[in-house]
């Protein structure tokens, strides 16, 4: 599915299956574009990007459900020759939203880059991402990217800033010969936010803020977290860590399970900062607030994701996102042979999620 210099777009429960492994090809593209929405859309068996929105502005990706499904490289060789690539990713393209929408079994489950032939109106600026669910990603479920490409001092349009992922959840980083499995990753940008976020059973970080050698040229490199949740069932693995950035703040959040030391950055006071390390008590639904994390955060708010209310252009809503009866996704039709594999579609990812 392609748009190309167009406005004033709206895509709904598509379902998009089967990239061309030969070049590199996405599942759904939106080039060059303004004012679109994607709503309740399924893109399955992709081996690049599910979802690509490439130097476009005030793009909306809503309630859509991204799974590479496993399906490998052709002759077109890609950073991640198993799977899709990623899921959802926001290249060089600003004043975006994508929200409830979930990724499944890929390298990368969102996505937000700069790019080095963005133009400044194009840039990426000021994007949200709200009660998103990366589950089964094999490298990083969020991800924010400079493209300074080593440039120094680097360009505002190559610049990820002013990005806030609020309430997005990421879970059960999948066994794999990565080098790098992380839950949410900053690797160079200026002002962006971790907002009542999630991480669960990474094997690498939690949270990790810092500056990717290409992005050093960036002035003023700065990424704050707040009120958000690292957890591990088994201890290895790191909470929070910092590298190399200019300005960065951790406060009023959680890190349970890792070894001693490893929660939150050396030296940090957590005291100061409101920042604890206690069990959540979370239970068998991550999209819930722990009951133990609640009043714990910012201005008596909780600690951690909630991804139980459907969100309309970044405005949280009284609709459940969840079937209130099975707890279903809203997934469109499914169809023999493409997305009706039992275990990795989307009418029973909430029985993944422990939801119903």
């Amino acid at each position: 599915v392609l748009v190309d210099g167009s406005h004033d777009i709206a895509l709904r429960r598509l379902l998009v299956s089967h990239t061309n492994r030969e070049d590199s090809s996405a599942g759904m593209l939106i080039h060059e574009s303004q004012d679109v929405l994607v709503e309740e859309c399924e893109v399955v068996e992709f081996h690049y990007i599910g979802l690509n929105v490439y130097h476009s502005d005030r793009v909306t990706v809503r309630r859509c459900y991204v799974n590479g499904s496993n399906r490998p490289d052709g002759s077109y060789a890609t950073d991640c020759p198993d799977t899709g690539d990623t899921a959802v990713a926001l290249r060089g393209s600003s004043h975006c939203v994508v929200e409830n929408t979930i990724a499944e079994t890929v390298c990368d489950g969102f996505r937000v880059d700069g790019s080095s032939s963005a133009t400044a109106s194009a840039a990426g600026l000021g994007s949200l991402l709200q009660g998103n669910i990366a589950i089964d990603y094999w490298s990083e479920g969020f991800r924010l990217d400079s493209d300074c490409e080593g440039q120094d001092p680097c360009q505002e349009s190559r610049i990820v800033s002013d990005t806030v992922l609020r309430h997005d959840l990421a879970i059960e980083a999948a066994p794999s010969s990565r080098t790098t499995e992380e839950a949410f990753r900053s690797a160079g940008g200026v002002n962006n936010l971790f907002e009542s976020c999630t991480a669960i059973d990474y094997s690498q970080v939690g949270f990790s803020l810092a500056v990717a050698a290409d992005n050093a040229g960036i002035v003023g490199s700065s990424t704050s977290v707040v009120g958000s949740l690292a957890f591990v069932a088994t201890a290895g693995a790191t909470g929070f860590d910092v590298s190399s950035l200019d300005d960065w703040s951790i406060t009023f959040s959680n890190a349970f399970g890792h070894d001693p030391g490893e929660g939150f950055p050396a030296g940090f006071d957590q005291a100061a900062n409101g920042c604890l390390e206690v069990d959540p008590l979370l239970g068998g639904c991550p999209v819930e607030i722990g009951p133990a994390m609640r009043g714990l955060g910012p201005v008596g708010g909780d600690i951690g994701a909630s991804i139980v209310q459907r969100s309309e252009s970044g405005t949280p809503t009284a609709a459940p996102l969840w079937d209130p009866t099975t707890g279903q996704f809203p997934c469109g039709a499914e169809v023999p042979g493409i997305n009706d594999v039992p275990g990795r579609r989307c009418r029973d990812v909430h029985e993944r999620l422990g939801i119903g």
